[in-house]
């Protein structure tokens, strides 16, 4: 017989740098073309505030980023000073700094 059991602990905490600032959309969009399951509760990826993937689903994601060429980086983020080397930075500061025993990680926006 299974029971259902609740999250007792699931903090979000402010990251070391100032990623991404008013660049929700594109990022947001960038993320779901990378990863394969991105899930969010707001009607349109665009404006969610939340995004949820799976460990692997973002590795995955982090590898096929590594192999896009700087073109392929959004225009909007490249506009704002970023550069693939930089989205590549903050998807492996996540790994390193989301909980390894959590299969989910979770990004806020806020």
């Amino acid at each position: 017989m299974s029971r259902l059991h609740y999250c007792t602990k699931r903090v979000v905490e402010y990251s070391k740098t100032d990623y991404f600032r008013q660049l929700l959309e594109p990022m947001n969009n960038l993320i779901h073309d990378l990863c394969e399951n991105v899930y969010y509760s707001e009607e349109c990826i665009d404006f969610a505030y939340t995004l949820e993937i799976e460990r692997d689903d973002f590795e995955k994601g982090l590898e096929k980023l590594k192999s896009y060429k700087e073109k392929d980086i959004p225009e909007a983020l490249v506009k704002s000073g970023y550069t693939k080397k930089d989205v590549v930075e903050f998807f492996e500061d996540v790994l390193r700094g989301s909980d390894p025993n959590n299969y989910m990680i979770t990004l806020e926006w806020y």
